[in-house]
């Protein structure tokens, strides 16, 4: 995984100190060493108690520091807010919906723990062997929320730009493009800035400004 960046992150945020940064350090390599053993269960429990909380019983460590609880998701929205909910579920529950997806009559549940207690393994493995075919072959688009704690855009530019395939020099070489909306922005006589792209061939990276991790429920 060479993700693993949360120290630096943070820190150019303004949301930890220089000891709280050796401390996030400390985690991280925690974690590089556990991967490295195939340790992915174990890996995923530092990782748990460092940020993510989902089955750590105690306030994680990020929590603590930084005051945001349990939102890591968009670091500009409430401690304890969520964007796995409100009017986002409710349109997908709407009659309309379930059958354009042919879902029936189940209702869409935006968490489920015993879900994810299965995946545990699966969390912190290495996707390259499966990413690098399919870059190769197929029009693909990563995309990162500006606001995103978790998973922010320096961690998505620094995992790809450690990635093996053909159009990795091309990439590294490609001009930013600042993408535009058409609409100004409030209390702007300028064209506001939905974010920042950059394209190689049939792969895109896109940062989109404004949005947390989950991007759809922030700016659908």
């Amino acid at each position: 995984m060479t993700s693993l960046n949360w120290k630096d992150l943070l820190w150019n945020l303004g949301m930890v100190d220089e000891s709280e940064r050796a401390e996030f350090h400390k985690y991280e390599a925690s974690i590089t060493d556990l991967l490295a053993s195939n340790d992915y269960v174990g890996a995923f429990k530092v990782f748990d108690e460092m940020l993510n909380a989902d089955f750590y019983p105690y306030p994680s460590y990020y929590a603590n520091v930084t005051g945001l609880t349990t939102n890591y998701f968009n670091f500009e929205l409430a401690p304890d807010a969520t964007p796995l909910g409100g009017d986002f579920v409710a349109w997908l529950n709407t009659r309309a919906v379930r059958d354009q997806i042919h879902v029936g009559d189940r209702s869409y549940a935006p968490e489920n723990t015993t879900v994810e207690a299965h995946l545990l393994g699966d969390w912190m493995r290495d996707v390259l062997a499966v990413l690098v075919p399919v870059m190769e072959s197929y029009k693909v688009l990563i995309y990162s929320g500006q606001n995103d704690v978790i998973l922010g855009p320096p961690l998505t530019e620094q995992f790809l730009s450690g990635l093996e395939w053909s159009g990795q020099s091309a990439y590294n070489k490609a001009q930013k493009v600042v993408w535009r909306r058409s609409a100004k922005g409030p209390g702007s006589q300028l064209a506001d800035v939905a974010g920042y792209a950059r394209q190689v061939g049939n792969f895109a990276q896109v940062v989109v400004r404004g949005a947390g991790h989950m991007v759809p429920g922030d700016q659908p």
